[in-house]
């Protein structure tokens, strides 16, 4: 767990917030390339102008849910300043994908006779796994989002954080540590995990992009399998988590929204698999008959 990467002075740099930067740039390189070859945005657009209505809606949202959810356990009761230190960690996903979503369709709205929402969202949803990848990478490294206490089978992949982490906190409040002072028992290292299936669903995404454009047909499938896929992984990963998180009966808060979302991801799925054979339906009616 590396909290502070380097200071210079009384200035830190923060793990969390480094990831979060490198992870904005990759994703807005990768969406930037996509867009120079197949033509996504409106000519009179940038990649940029896009994707800060979404860092802003995004951040915006990921805090608000951060700190609704946590406002007594992080502090923010007694110190509502911290509120506003988000590169010390603290962003909620879901809370951050609502936000960004609004923007979405803000954005949308204002640019719906240029192109249409999948052309808008099949973009951005290539860029989002590779961001977020950095992003739970930062997680990690700043030792938040850890999972549940790596035992039997899976002992061999444990990691124990250091004395003072979120990790020995809670688990010293179970009553697991003597105190908090100790480093953590091993946990799975969750954050990881989403890292590497997040790293491989941008690849499947960047494929079914350049695909999809390549056919003209199918558009919102990327959009699609973005949404149900994630959601899928995010429910079951939710199981092995160890963090103290709201929870709704016996299921978490991300699980419950995981469930709309993956819904959603099934519409657009089955929308862009019709439109696709529609397609290749009206080019056969039209092709001469050998």
């Amino acid at each position: 767990m590396f909290r502070e990467l380097f200071g210079i002075g009384s200035f830190q740099v923060h793990s969390f917030g480094a990831m979060m930067a490198a992870g904005f740039i990759a994703a807005m390189f990768l969406m930037d390339r996509l867009n120079k070859r197949y033509g996504s945005m409106p000519p009179s657009l940038d990649i940029s102008s896009f994707l800060m209505w979404i860092i802003i809606g995004g951040i915006a949202g990921a805090r608000l849910c951060h700190v609704v959810e946590y406002w007594r356990q992080d502090g923010f009761a007694g110190d509502p300043a911290r509120i506003f230190k988000i590169w010390e960690g603290g962003l909620v996903f879901y809370g951050g994908f609502a936000g960004a979503a609004v923007a979405f369709f803000a954005f949308c709205r204002k640019y719906r006779k240029e192109r249409s929402v999948a052309d808008f969202s099949d973009l951005l949803l290539c860029g989002l796994p590779l961001g977020h990848a950095f992003g739970r990478i930062g997680c990690f490294l700043n030792g938040c989002c850890y999972g549940s206490r790596a035992e039997g089978a899976l002992s061999w992949l444990g990691v124990s954080f250091p004395p003072l982490s979120d990790a020995s906190y809670e688990q010293a409040r179970l009553g697991l540590l003597a105190r908090p002072s100790l480093p953590s028992l091993p946990v799975l290292p969750v954050q990881l995990f989403e890292a590497a299936f997040l790293l491989m669903l941008a690849a499947l995404l960047v494929f079914l992009y350049a695909k999809t454009r390549k056919a003209g047909t199918a558009k919102g499938l990327p959009t699609g399998v973005y949404l149900f896929s994630y959601a899928a992984f995010r429910f079951l990963i939710e199981f092995l988590r160890g963090d103290d998180r709201p929870e709704l009966g016996s299921l978490s808060s991300a699980q419950m929204f995981s469930i709309p979302l993956a819904a959603v991801g099934v519409w657009f799925f089955v929308r862009a698999v019709r439109s696709a054979a529609r397609a290749e339906a009206a080019t056969s009616k039209s092709s001469p008959a050998a």
